[in-house]
């Protein structure tokens, strides 16, 4: 059984779901408008020292800085073995297109 303040919270939750599902999120809009917010506080990888053309990459190779404006650095597992299509200065952000495929 329930005691009368677990009762008044039982009430207060199913008010706040509720409400919620009247005003539903749409997510894909909300993630446009903080794409710009995502990419100034977002980190991306970038080259920890000068690289060659043909480098095999390794964690080593890699930092994750900001701003986001490269591969993301959760990415990184995915980089790791890759090999660079062109050269890369330290510091340099990496893009999809600076792996060969």
């Amino acid at each position: 059984s329930l005691t009368f303040p677990e009762l008044q919270d039982l009430i207060r939750g199913v008010r706040f779901l509720e409400q919620a599902r009247r005003a539903p999120v749409d997510k894909d809009a909300a993630s446009e408008r903080l794409a710009p917010t995502r990419r100034i506080f977002g980190k991306s990888l970038v080259a920890a020292r000068d690289l060659e053309a043909g480098t095999s990459l390794t964690r080593s190779d890699l930092d994750a800085r900001k701003p986001g404006i490269g591969l993301a650095a959760s990415a990184v597992d995915s980089v790791i073995g890759r090999r660079l299509a062109r050269a890369v200065r330290s510091g340099e952000h990496l893009r999809a297109e600076d792996l060969a495929p």
